[in-house]
């Protein structure tokens, strides 16, 4: 039996040292699927774990949601086993966070495989990442502790996961995966990737280190100057909003959120000729994670005369937004800085503002559209078929107060996220009080949540619109 082991492990090694396509046939031939399927609810979602068996005897689990077989870019996370990061939360590393957001990804889509590789410490096992840990604690970075512990950077095999991605039948997959490593294991194996989706781990004291040497040293796609912006509350409110475009994008219209801040008493500034910051640093991350998740950003021409906004992402990773202004009487400033972003603005003006002008604006970049004006303001309606016309499929509403109680009375908000500090301004300008109509209607929050963040109060749902009691 001693021989016949050692011959199995000699085996092994050999098979990890071949090229990936030989390898790949070899512990394809090799792979076991116990033909056992039980059903696993997680987080409220039902999926169905299976169970493989690799020729080292080495057991391995495919968590699937929805029916993937013959499906094409079914969401696929390829997690390697780690027991103290995912039993024990362990923030040494991102591992366990890694597999809870993959978990939600899928969740959210209603369809994936997380493929669970029992490859503990980068396939070196549970003692010798251990032993690793305590060199790391001297000084040692996660690639020269494995090294000298006598083992690569990386000893993980990821044909077993192409393996079992041919059993399940998919015929292609969006992996969800910073590692660059992974990919072509899988494509060698003859797994087809039509798109790699990364996933943003949480920076902390004691795993920044890690990551850092992840980015620098094992290539992976991080950024890593937007980690600190990372947290489980900020990550929550996004994947709710994510969730609720993606079940929108079957609309006739774009799906709108509407996001302001406000103090304790319910100004959202002193005065509305001046601006006036309200939320601290750690909710106005959360804005820009908001914007970033949005095709377009849209405000008032006087949020651009009173604080001459960039209206960009500039605070974690992700893209611009499209800049929308509402402008009637055509009065964008052409010293913006709106006009200085690669997103050069969209200007929704009247039929009757003033054409000289508008020359002058688009000479700049800017792109001016002219709608129907009603009670004095720009038609919401007919600027919701222009932008259909256009492809943006969501919109931030930023503000200012006009803007939002444009918005509010013609119903067409689809979410809305309101901050709320801890400051008492006193008289001020209110989000609804310069209403073009009297509202009629009670507009309350279904299924509000409440999110602390910082020292600000996160207030977050879909609105419904309601006559008065």
């Amino acid at each position: 039996m001693k021989n016949k082991g050692t011959h199995k492990e000699n085996e092994f090694q050999r098979l990890r040292s071949n090229d990936h396509k030989a390898h790949a046939k070899s512990q394809t031939a090799s792979l076991t699927l116990h033909r056992l399927k039980a059903r696993i609810p997680v987080s409220g979602r039902e999926f169905y774990v299976y169970l493989y068996q690799d020729f080292d005897n080495m057991e391995h689990l495919a968590l699937v949601m929805g029916d993937v077989r013959g499906k094409q870019n079914v969401l696929v996370r390829i997690h390697s086993e780690c027991l103290t990061g995912e039993a024990f939360n362990s923030q040494r590393c991102d591992c366990g966070e890694q597999l809870k957001q993959s978990i939600q990804m899928i969740s959210d889509d209603s369809l994936g495989i997380i493929v669970y590789l029992r490859q503990e410490g980068r396939g070196i096992g549970l003692a010798k990442k251990l032993q690793a840990y305590n060199l790391q604690d001297k000084g040692y970075d996660t690639i020269d502790a494995n090294i000298a512990l006598g083992h690569k950077p990386d000893e993980r095999d990821f044909t077993i996961a192409a393996s079992i991605l041919k059993d399940l039948g998919v015929k292609s997959i969006k992996l969800i995966s910073n590692n660059p490593g992974k990919f072509k294991p899988l494509t060698d194996s003859g797994i087809v990737i039509s798109s790699g989706i990364p996933i943003l781990p949480r920076l902390t004291p004691e795993n920044a280190l890690y990551i850092k040497t992840k980015i620098s040293r094992m290539n992976h796609k991080i950024d890593f100057n937007g980690l600190s912006s990372s947290s489980p509350e900020r990550e929550m409110i996004l994947r709710y909003i994510v969730r609720k475009i993606r079940n929108h994008r079957y609309r006739t219209r774009p799906f709108i959120t509407l996001s302001y801040a406000q103090s304790l008493d319910g100004c959202i500034s002193k005065d509305k000729n001046k601006s006036m910051v309200l939320s601290d640093e750690e909710s106005m991350i959360l804005t820009h994670q908001i914007r970033s998740i949005h095709d377009a950003i849209l405000v008032g021409i006087g949020t651009v005369l009173t604080d001459d906004p960039q209206l960009t992402v500039r605070k974690v990773q992700g893209k611009n937004p499209q800049p929308i202004i509402l402008d009637t009487n055509l009065k964008f400033p052409p010293n913006a800085k709106l006009l200085k972003e690669t997103n050069s603005p969209w200007i929704i003006s009247g039929k009757d503002s003033d054409v000289k002008k508008q020359k002058i604006l688009e000479d700049l970049g800017a792109k001016v559209f002219r709608l129907p004006v009603k009670n004095n303001n720009i038609d919401l309606h007919r600027l919701i078929s222009k932008l259909v016309n256009e492809n943006i499929g969501s919109v931030m509403v930023e503000g200012g107060a006009e803007i939002f109680s444009s918005f509010m009375v013609d119903e067409l908000a689809d979410f809305v996220v309101s901050t709320v500090a801890p400051t008492i301004i006193g008289r001020g300008v209110r989000p609804l009080e310069q209403v073009p109509i009297k509202m009629d209607k009670l507009i309350s929050l279904q299924n509000a949540k409440y999110v602390q963040i910082g020292r600000d109060l996160i207030v977050f749902g879909v609105p419904r619109w309601i006559d008065f009691p």
